[in-house]
C-alpha cells in the first residue's frame, strides 16, 4: 500500500462525514509548537503535524477512526481503553 504526507487542507476527505467528530483533533494538531506527530490514518494514509520547535517525534497508527472519539468524549481513559483494545498503535508510548 502507497502512503502519502497529507495535510488536511490537501485531503478535505478525512474530514468529511462519518468521521466528523475527528475534526477538532486533527484541526488542533495543525497548531502543535513542538515535535512532530506521524499519525497512519485506517485507509494508509499519512498525516504529519510539525511544530515550529525541536521536540519529540511521536507515531500514530489508528486501526478505527472510533480511537478519537474515544479520546474527546473519555479522555486519556478513553484513549488507553483503546491502546488495549488494539484500536491504536505506537511504536513508542513514551514519545
Amino acid at each position: 500500500m502507497t502512503h502519502h504526507t497529507l495535510s488536511l487542507a490537501q485531503r478535505p476527505g478525512i474530514l468529511s462525514e462519518p468521521y466528523h467528530k475527528r475534526r477538532p483533533f486533527l484541526e488542533a494538531l495543525e497548531h502543535i509548537e513542538h515535535g512532530r506527530i506521524t499519525i497512519i490514518t485506517p485507509e494508509g494514509n499519512t498525516l504529519e503535524f510539525i511544530g515550529s520547535e525541536i521536540g519529540p517525534h511521536a507515531h500514530l497508527k489508528l486501526y478505527d477512526w472510533r480511537v478519537l472519539d474515544d479520546l474527546i468524549m473519555h479522555g486519556e481513559i478513553g484513549f488507553a481503553e483503546a491502546y488495549v483494545n488494539v484500536r491504536w498503535a505506537s511504536n513508542d508510548l513514551a514519545e
